[in-house]
């Protein structure tokens, strides 16, 4: 029997989400919470197998509880259910402990599957994201690219490769930082500190140094 622990601060949904789940043989639902705090402090004493955590939540936000659960409870996985379709997300969430992230938007019989799999050590991504967050976005790539064109990857750091690539995509600061969980003056000192180590004084410049190195693919 797969133990899960839900955490979501819209109630509709949440208990839509327990009546569907408690449907499953070999699923049963041990708790819940609204908010990220009183979240932990449960999972911590309940040990779920599993945990289906929002990444939007009052409190403690689902990429910062993934990693205090992680931190916490090595053999308890966690399992990211968002609307956010969008890669920065989970990238952030499995690099933070993440076993899998799946969408509101997919079908419940691929929660399921999610589900099973994530509690048996598996990673699981949704579908519509898997391909476009390993092959494009992630730091792994970039670097491999960066590495191919002969550009030392110690230039830069690893967070300001990373906020180059969403600045040559076009997001703003604020874009940024609310992706990253980083506050806007974070993003902008580093985005004043990759124009120092660059010599390139304008985004222009920016995006064209990224093109010709191959940090974004156009």
């Amino acid at each position: 029997m797969i133990r899960v622990f839900i955490v979501d601060d819209h109630q509709m949904f949440k208990e839509g989400l327990k009546n569907l789940i408690e449907k499953e043989k070999d699923i049963c639902i041990v708790g819940e919470s609204d908010n990220g705090i009183n979240a932990f402090e449960k999972i911590i004493k309940l040990q779920p197998d599993v945990s289906i955590v929002d990444i939007s939540l009052p409190g403690l936000n689902g990429i910062e509880l993934t990693k205090k659960i992680k931190k916490k409870l090595k053999k308890s996985k966690v399992l990211i259910l968002s609307m956010h379709a969008d890669a920065y997300f989970a990238v952030n969430a499995v690099k933070n402990g993440a076993k899998g992230y799946i969408l509101k938007e997919d079908s419940f019989n691929l929660l399921i599957d999610a589900i099973k799999k994530v509690a048996n050590g598996e990673t699981c991504i949704s579908p519509s994201m898997e391909t476009f967050i390993y092959n494009k976005m992630t730091s792994k790539k970039i670097n491999d690219n960066l590495n191919n064109t002969g550009i030392s990857d110690t230039l830069l750091t690893e967070r300001e490769i990373q906020i180059l690539h969403m600045i040559a995509e076009g997001y703003t600061n604020i874009q940024i930082a609310e992706k990253l969980f980083i506050s806007v003056g974070t993003v902008d000192t580093h985005r004043k500190n990759i124009m120092k180590k660059l010599n390139i004084h304008n985004i222009s410049g920016l995006v064209k140094y990224a093109i010709k190195h191959k940090i974004i693919i156009i």
